[in-house]
């Protein structure tokens, strides 16, 4: 697969996972249409 990433992060014992992702998605999707990566706006 030439599209994929390994991340590595610290998780807080008290954070679920699923709080982690959206804040991981979330995140790069604003850096993404700060840095205009792409023509349009990126979701």
């Amino acid at each position: 697969m030439p599209d994929y990433m390994h991340l590595f992060f610290g998780m807080r014992p008290t954070q679920s996972l699923s709080d982690l992702i959206q804040d991981i998605k979330g995140d790069s999707s604003k850096w993404v249409n700060q840095s205009q990566l792409t023509k349009g706006q990126f979701s």
